[in-house]
Parts: structure tokens; sequence; C-alpha cells
């Protein structure tokens, strides 16, 4: 039998001894995998980003139930052992966090919302790489719900967000652009539908700066039963163009990656093209065009994409998709010539859904998002590290990675003109109630490793 330092190799034994004598891998226990795993509090936990940074990986997520939310941080080495986990947010408030980066110094910066009274108010974090907070901000808006679900961080190295606000008896896109010093504002801009007096609902899900140091940000709009919505700005908030993408129903956008200097990507859901009910929808807008539904009878959600890490203009998608009346996480990779290269999926008994994905430290990928299958009474984080084919290290008893067979079927669309106003506005900086930053108890389950 193989042994875990002269000891047979036992999962409870060998994970004792990693932890008590920091073991980076056990002799004998090669064929053990680090991911999947779970990580979670005693309560609901929820990941929605996944951070790469040259020694690991950091967890980005929420904690708690909708009344008294808070964001939730866990750092991990590269085999998902944690070094510190902290949750932050206000007393007796719903904190949340939609999307985290690293930016060049390090820090970790995130983006999302704090709900104290009545209304949501924008908040941005910025914590370096111990968990210490450097900064925050909450801004706000009189009588209007605000709320961030995306930062890139921008060439000239400050920050974009994009989101939505409240404004009369409809959503507006917001995006702004913060001063990475203090983070003050630079400009603040919401954008409809010209002539303001349609009262559509839009709202920015994605933030990318091009080549070009524009801003494109995707997102939707509820003209014609929701379209997609797709926008260019300037670095200044300068308004370039405006369109939106889909059918005669429900479509969705809330991916976009750049593929050249003249042509994006962009991804979401949609329910006019495709097999089921709601299927994944992607489509290639610039030099190369094609568009295409990749789903089941059921449903199918993407949640985030991007550039396969091997350079060869292949995209790498997860989300989620329904099968036998749940619902398994997946992940899917593509290549430059639209051609699926491997699909799996990666779930248990129960619903398991990702988030967002992200590179590997050395190679592969990584997902993050949560689950209640694997023995979990709530849902905790679920974290699937891969090879660059999208398969785990070693074996997995639990059946992990599963089949999965999305149907792709082409269609025929081109991006339709979106006439909208670009509007400056002020929003208040708030002097934010005392924030708290503690260390947090975090339990973690390595799935295949399970006796």
């Amino acid at each position: 039998e193989p042994y875990c330092n002269n000891k047979v190799c036992d999962y409870d034994v060998c994970l004792e001894e990693w932890e008590d004598q920091n073991f980076s891998r056990a002799d004998g226990c090669e064929s053990w995998n680090y991911f999947p795993k779970l990580y979670g509090t005693s309560g609901y936990d929820n990941g929605v980003s996944v951070l790469t940074y040259s020694g690991g990986y950091y967890l980005i997520g929420v904690t708690g139930d909708a009344q008294n939310r808070d964001i939730l941080i866990i750092k991990l080495d590269q085999n998902g052992n944690i070094i510190w986990a902290k949750k932050a947010g206000f007393s007796n408030s719903e904190d949340s966090v939609s999307r985290a980066i690293i930016d060049r110094s390090g820090n970790i910066v995130l983006t999302g919302y704090t709900k104290q009274n009545a209304l949501k108010s924008l908040l941005i974090l910025r914590f370096d790489s111990n968990g210490q907070l450097l900064s925050h901000k909450e801004f706000s808006l009189t009588s209007s719900n605000i709320e961030g679900f995306d930062i890139t961080e921008t060439k000239d190295g400050n920050y974009a967000i994009a989101g939505w606000v409240s404004i009369l008896n409809s959503l507006d896109v917001l995006l702004i652009k913060i001063k990475s010093a203090d983070l003050s504002i630079i400009w603040a801009k919401s954008l409809k539908y010209n002539p303001a007096s349609s009262n559509y609902d839009e709202a920015a899900m994605r933030i990318i700066e091009n080549s070009n140091y524009n801003l494109i940000f995707a997102g939707y709009s509820s003209i014609n039963s929701y379209d997609g919505l797709l926008a260019e700005l300037k670095p200044d908030g300068t308004l370039v163009a405006s369109s939106v993408l889909g059918g005669n129903e429900y479509d969705y956008l809330n991916s976009i990656v750049e593929i050249s200097d003249k042509t994006v990507i962009v991804g979401g859901f949609t329910q006019s093209y495709g097999e089921g009910s709601n299927d994944i929808f992607i489509s290639s807008i610039g030099d190369t065009n094609f568009a295409f539904s990749l789903g089941t009878t059921v449903d199918d959600y993407l949640t985030s994409m991007i550039k396969s890490g091997d350079l060869s203009g292949g995209i790498v998608l997860t989300g989620y998709t329904k099968i036998n009346g749940t619902y398994d996480g997946f992940g899917l990779r593509f290549s430059g010539n639209d051609n699926i290269n491997w699909q799996f999926t990666y779930g248990g008994s129960h619903s398991d859904y990702f988030s967002s994905i992200n590179y590997g430290t050395n190679d592969g990928y990584i997902m993050i998002g949560r689950s209640i299958s694997f023995g979990a009474n709530t849902y905790e984080m679920f974290v699937v590290k891969t090879d660059n084919s999208g398969k785990l290290s070693g074996s997995c008893p639990k059946g992990l990675p599963g089949p999965l067979t999305l149907t792709k079927n082409y269609f025929s669309i081109s991006p339709a003109e979106y006439p909208m106003t670009s509007t400056d506005i002020t929003l208040g900086d708030l002097l934010p109630a005392t924030i708290f930053v503690e260390d947090v108890t975090i339990k973690s389950l390595m799935i295949c490793n399970q006796p």
C-alpha cells in the first residue's frame, strides 16, 4: 500500500500530518487531488471571484444571510491550503461583492454594494496581500440604489467600475473612473436609451479596457424583451458607440474578451436561439464574425469566460447547467475557429454552480462558485482546479469531471444601433460607517479524497 510518512495512506492520517507538520505533499499520495475542495463557515457561503497570484489564489465571496451578509476573502497556497481568511463589512447590514481584481501593486480591489438602510450604496474595498484593509469608499445617489458589478484596472493605473443606478422609474448603466491613489472619483456617468422617456432598464455587467485604451462594457437592455447591450467609451468617458444584440426573446450579456484590437467575443445566455429555455450565447464582433448558442434541452447559463492560457486564440467558459433536475457547474473550451475542444461538468447529487474562472498558478484553470453537494449542509464555496484539458490531476471516485454534451447552433446576428445619452452625475462620497475586518474560521474539505 502507499505510505504517507511511514503510515498507511489514509485520508484522515495524511490530512492531519499535512496540517500539523506543513507537508506540501505526502509521499505515496501523488494521485490525491488537492482540488476540488469546499470552503466554508458555519453558514451560507458563495464564491464570486477567484484571483491568481504567483503562490496561489484568493477566494472572494460572501458569507451570512440576506439581512446580515459580509464579504469573505480567503488566501490559499497553490495546493489549496488556507494561509488566512477574513470577513469584512458593516454591522447589521447587507454587504456584497460582485467582482474583484489584483492590481499592479498586488492589492486586492473589489466592488459590490452595502445596504445599511433602505438603499444600496456602491462599495469599493482595497486590501493588501496580508488581508489588511488599505482603503475603502462608499458612493451613493440621493433616493437611488447604486451597485458595482465589475471592476478593471486601466493602463493609467486607475480603476473603472461598471454597474447600474436606479433613477426615477428605471435602471441606468453606471460607469465610474476611480483614482487608485485615494479612490476618489475622476468621472461618473449614467447612460440610458435616447429618448430618456422610454424608461428601459439598462445595466453594465462586465467592463474591459481595450488595446486602444477605450472602455467597453457588456450588459443588457429591457428593449425587445431584453437584448444584450454593448457600448464603447473613450478614456475620458465620452460615448463612442452603443448597440444591442439579440432576438425576439430574452437575451443577456455578462462576459466580454478582447481577441485583437478589432475583435471582441461577448457571451451570456439566450432564449431567442438554441435548444432549451436558456442557452449559452456566444458572438464574435469585429474582423471575425460568428454567433452560436450552446445548450441542452433545459437550462444552461454562462457566468464567466477568459482567453485560453495557451495563447492559441481559444476561449474557456464556465457556468452551470441543469442535469436531472439539479444544476452542475461546467467548464468548456472552444478554439479560435470556434470548435469545442473539451466540455465537462463538475458537481454532485445536489445543485452546484460556478460564478467565475481564472488561470491556474502553473497551468490549467480554476473555477469558483457554490455547492450543497458532497456532505455540505448549506452552500459552501466550491473550488475546482483543472489541467489545460479540463481534467483533474489523479483519480476522483466522486465521478468528477462528468460528461457534458452541449449542442451548438449557429445563427446570423449583427449588432443593432442603440442610441444612448451619457450624463455626468455627482455621487455622494459618504463617510462610511465603521467597517470591521476580522479573522474568520474556515473549514475545508477535499472532495475526491474523502474516505
